[in-house]
């Protein structure tokens, strides 16, 4: 493990058992939570980045770059299992134990790790789409699909096969690929196999009935994704729900923080 401080900001890096290098950044003092990003996500992005140092207040923040983006490297095979293995390495290099923060598919990932891994004491997501209503049944040929235009070095073609399954007009999608932003989404395009896989059909895994962790779904007032949430509870043996009235997808951190604080501080 080598180290770099800026500021208040601790930048570290592990080895993960398959030899990926992952990135993550500490912050703060107090008991610790580990941010998980979800699709086209990095540990600095406008959510994490945000949300770190407002968690930092009162907890010990670890934001991490997933496999295959920022400063975290990959290696050719992929599985979920790699990736609950990099988070494993990280809650051990922090002493252990840790609270969880998954967003939207990061919240798929960390439910998927807390059936495997001890030390995960709470868990909370941000509308992690399970979307039962929907069971994306063509979900094993929406994942070919992204792996032919990558394969084929298409991130343009991946992109915009992402942005359509979830639901973004044209005209936006459009009018992302102009800006300079498109050009960091081309280099994370090839994760959003990682991400497919991780959500699969979009069910909710009959693992997570037995899920002794304690959790909250946390959830803006979207019908669709509130009644993902609502159904992800029902489940869940001690999950709650939270909804934030007013936000969407595209959650203000500040609002989001809040909610994480009083969850992770009772």
């Amino acid at each position: 493990m080598w180290t770099i401080t800026i500021k208040e900001i601790t930048m570290l890096k592990i080895t993960s058992k398959d030899g990926a290098t992952i990135a993550y950044n500490r912050i703060g003092n107090g008991p610790i939570i580990i941010l998980v990003g979800g699709a086209l996500q990095t540990k600095s992005d406008h959510l994490m980045g945000t949300l770190a140092p407002l968690l930092a207040e009162k907890f010990t923040v670890i934001s991490y770059d997933r496999r295959g983006r920022g400063e975290s490297t990959d290696t050719n095979s992929y599985s979920v299992d790699r990736e609950i293995e990099d988070l494993e390495g990280i809650i051990r290099e922090v002493g252990g134990s840790a609270n969880i923060f998954g967003n939207s598919s990061g919240g798929n990932l960390a439910l998927l790790a807390a059936t495997k891994l001890p030390g995960i004491t709470k868990i909370a997501l941000y509308e992690a789409p399970f979307i039962s209503e929907q069971k994306l049944s063509d979900a094993t040929e929406y994942i070919d699909g992204l792996k032919k235009f990558i394969s084929a070095n298409q991130p343009n073609k991946a992109l915009k096969l992402f942005f359509k399954r979830i639901g973004l007009p044209t005209p936006i999608v459009i009018g992302m690929s102009l800006t300079p932003m498109w050009r960091g989404l081309k280099t994370l395009a090839p994760t959003l196999v990682y991400d497919a896989i991780i959500v699969g059909d979009g069910s909710v895994p009959t693992t997570l009935k037995t899920l002794a962790v304690p959790t909250l779904a946390v959830t803006g007032d979207s019908n669709q994704m509130k009644q993902a949430a609502e159904d992800l509870v029902a489940v869940l043996p001690k999950g709650n729900l939270r909804v934030l009235e007013g936000q969407n997808h595209n959650v203000k951190a500040d609002f989001l923080a809040s909610a994480l604080i009083q969850f992770f501080a009772q």
